[in-house]
């Protein structure tokens, strides 16, 4: 159910005049400045040609004259520069009844519509936004303008946070730290904030919400609710994932390592390949670089080269390096 504010009477006039004077302070022309340097350095070089001339410093005279075409040229510049920013005409300005049909014509469209003059801030809030079957819920559009500011501003945040599993800044797929990725609403929406369009500029701003550019997305909305591997990075999803059970990290089933002898579900960095027969393990099924099956193997053989009676004992891991011999009992 929507809840409106009462904007009508003596609250939507007055936030409509605050507004209309931003607009109109930040179109306000740049100061224009007369050349008045330039054509004083004229009159100067025109009477230096004279004198070098009446006295035949022919010369001086030259080089006065060089001088002179520079500034005669500057001027000129100066001059096109001065034409162009006086042809040059404000972009149009909504009028103070289109301002105040704007800001009652927003409560027929939002959820909820709130006006605060001390910070002279006008928001809006959407209706709860679904893409793609992924709840984000509703968004707080919020226009900032004051008389004494060269422009105006806004902010979009989320009401009720859904972010994204890997990253809580990221509230939707366009928005991140709080900023909104405007795409290919950005020159429609700067067009609107320059004109005073504030209805346009609320819809533009809710339009990008409610449309999805995977291209664009900070976070796709199918790794919406995925949890990144930490070994190769890619978002997964329940069903996708295990974890590490030395760490507890999550993986992916690809980047997944069974140890071979007890089966623990590893991340790779924490297996080492048996020196024996490269399978890979935990360091707890790992002696000395060996796993048990292959110190097992190693010691059978060990015993089996030993003559009969023989108690000699034979290191497993020194066997290939020893000779070994009987000597006369």
């Amino acid at each position: 159910m929507k809840t409106l504010v009462n904007l009508h009477r003596k609250l939507t006039p007055r936030l409509a005049e605050r507004l209309h004077s931003c607009l109109n302070s930040a179109r306000a022309p740049a100061p224009r400045v007369w050349p008045v340097a330039v054509i004083e350095c004229i009159e100067r070089l025109l009477r230096l040609e004279t004198k070098a001339h009446s006295r035949g410093w022919f010369a001086a005279a030259a080089i006065v004259r060089s001088q002179l075409q520079s500034a005669l040229t500057d001027l000129q510049e100066r001059l096109a520069q001065l034409r162009s920013q006086v042809d040059l005409q404000p972009p149009s300005t909504s009028s103070l009844r289109d301002l105040i049909a704007d800001i009652n014509a927003l409560q027929s469209e939002f959820e909820q519509v709130e006006v605060n003059l001390s910070t002279s801030t006008l928001a809006v809030t959407t209706r709860p936004i679904v893409l793609e079957d992924v709840f984000l819920g509703p968004f707080k559009i919020a226009l900032s303008f004051s008389a004494g500011q060269s422009s105006t501003s806004y902010t979009v945040t989320a009401l009720e946070p859904h972010p994204a599993a890997s990253d809580d800044a990221i509230t939707h797929p366009h928005i991140q730290d709080g900023h909104l990725c405007e795409g290919e609403g950005r020159l429609p929406l700067q067009r609107a904030l320059e004109d005073g369009r504030i209805f346009d500029v609320f819809q533009i701003i809710q339009q990008i919400l409610t449309t999805y550019n995977s291209g664009s997305a900070y976070v796709s909305l199918d790794d919406w609710h995925g949890v990144p591997c930490v070994t190769c990075g890619m978002s997964t999803s329940d069903d996708e994932r295990t974890s590490c059970q030395l760490t507890g990290e999550m993986l992916c089933w690809e980047c997944a390592v069974s140890c071979s002898d007890c089966e623990r579900t590893l991340a790779p960095d924490r297996t080492e390949c048996c020196s024996e027969c490269d399978d890979q393990f935990c360091s707890a099924c790992l002696d000395q670089g060996i796993c048990h099956a292959c110190q097992d193997e190693i010691e059978t053989e060990a015993e089996s080269v030993l003559p009969a009676g023989a108690n000699a004992p034979v290191h497993a891991v020194c066997l290939e390096q020893t000779a070994l011999s009987t000597g006369p009992g």
